[in-house]
């Protein structure tokens, strides 16, 4: 199976991983393209792709928060450089370039509802501008000779909403599914029954073994969006 690395970056833990959390058939995949899986500890980050001699990310891979935030970006020597799209686990999506793991200039924005935004960003990542995007449409009231203008500036249609996830219970569309656009425990958390002291009951995940029921999902795959109503 594939082996899984620690990175050296100060967020790294000294677990190791393990290969159980993979089946063979997705590790083989991974291999096959080049690619690595890093887990930052405390901050339960996880990070698939190419990586540099530090094991640090360095390419075009998938960084996953522990909030259900997925960044798909180049990464230079552990930080977001280059191109890429961020898709927030509320389901807004925002496309542009970072630098140095700051977004810098023009950014495209889909927000949950679908409602289409430019905004910009300084040289320091700070935003300082946004607004709705609108592009310019026939003026019913315009006459030729008249006061009104040919054409007037109106909101552009909005996108389709953010749909749901049940398997993370996260928010995504249609063109940011992926095969590691999913994060989430493809078992079922099994409480101690035997346990009667205070405070949450321990168990544990019987697809990876891990004991707390907070843990970020362990395995990669689509999201299996809800059916619209």
């Amino acid at each position: 199976l594939l082996s899984f690395s620690n990175s050296n970056m100060s967020a790294a833990d000294d677990e190791d991983i393990g290969g159980s959390d993979w089946g063979e058939e997705q590790s083989r995949l991974l291999r096959e393209a080049g690619f690595k899986i890093v887990r930052f500890g405390e901050a339960n980050m996880m990070y698939v792709g190419p990586v540099d001699y530090s094991d640090r990310p360095d390419g075009h891979g998938f960084m996953f928060l522990s909030n259900g935030d997925m960044h798909e970006c180049d990464f230079k020597s552990g930080r977001a450089c280059g191109e890429g799209i961020y898709v927030s686990s509320k389901g807004t999506e925002y496309c542009g370039t970072w630098d140095m793991n700051k977004r810098v200039g023009q950014f495209k924005v889909v927000d949950p509802k679908g409602t289409h935004w430019i905004e910009k960003y300084n040289a320091e990542g700070k935003r300082v501008a946004r607004k709705k995007v609108r592009e310019p449409q026939p003026n019913p009231k315009y006459v030729e000779g008249g006061e009104e203008p040919e054409t007037v500036e109106v909101e552009v249609a909005p996108d389709e909403p953010a749909k749901k996830c049940w398997l993370c219970n996260n928010f995504s569309r249609d063109r940011n599914n992926h095969a590691w656009a999913c994060r989430a425990h493809p078992g079922r958390f099994r409480e101690d029954r035997t346990y009667c002291g205070d405070g949450p009951t321990p168990g544990i995940w019987s697809c990876c073994g891990r004991t707390a029921k907070a843990e970020t999902g362990c395995s990669f795959r689509h999201h299996d969006f809800m059916a619209e109503d």
